[in-house]
């Protein structure tokens, strides 16, 4: 099911670099599968035959297409409609399947490194010309952004690793982003119900 919702990013990314930020492919042997615990998750399961994707910047793995990664972002994916408001680009992973549904108007995408927007922008682009119309990439710190804007759903994704510190700031950003939502408006992140049974 998961593989219907998500384009494959090997096919959209080609491998690249931009300053710090880097997009490189892999595919893991067997030996990797055997001890892979991408982005902490010690069940992680990956696909032997699967071209993955990973963005890093500096030392800093950002993001993978990984599983994990689609299974945990999927229900922002799946309530996207309307206005959207996402916090953190990592690959496209999550705005390319909101970019191509025709519920979503619009996808506004806050990014802090403005190296990461060039380059997994610019890539992405090619390959969603056609829908591109509807989306607003913003090079800000989401901590500080503000818009007086209202969203239908807004989702907050800017964390490499997963710990329970990220609560804190999960809980930050969705108090400074209440006022764009209305009562109707869907607000989550990234891996936050995981989070608050650790």
């Amino acid at each position: 099911m998961l593989d219907d919702v998500y384009l494959p990013m090997s096919r959209i990314l080609p491998e690249g670099s931009l300053g710090t930020a880097n997009i490189a492919h892999w595919t893991p042997t067997i030996g990797a599968l055997l001890r892979s615990t991408v982005q902490d998750f010690s069940d992680e399961q990956l696909e032997s035959d699967y071209t993955y994707v990973q963005l890093r910047c500096g030392t800093e793995l950002v993001m993978s297409d990984t599983p994990m990664e689609r299974a945990t972002n999927f229900e922002a994916v799946a309530r996207a409609h309307g206005d959207v408001l996402v916090t953190g680009l990592g690959l496209g992973l999550v705005i390319a399947p909101m970019l191509c549904n025709p519920d979503v108007d619009t996808v506004t995408v806050v990014e802090k490194r403005l190296e990461v927007i060039e380059l997994v922008g610019s890539k992405l682009r090619r390959f969603l010309d056609p829908v591109w119309h509807k989306l607003v990439l913003v090079c800000a710190d989401a901590f500080i952004y503000w818009t007086p804007k209202t969203y239908d759903v807004i989702y907050h994704d800017i964390w490499s690793s997963i710990k329970k510190e990220n609560l804190e700031e999960i809980e930050q950003l969705k108090a400074r982003y209440a006022l764009t939502s209305t009562h109707r408006s869907w607000q989550g992140a990234w891996v936050e119900d995981r989070l608050k049974k650790v």
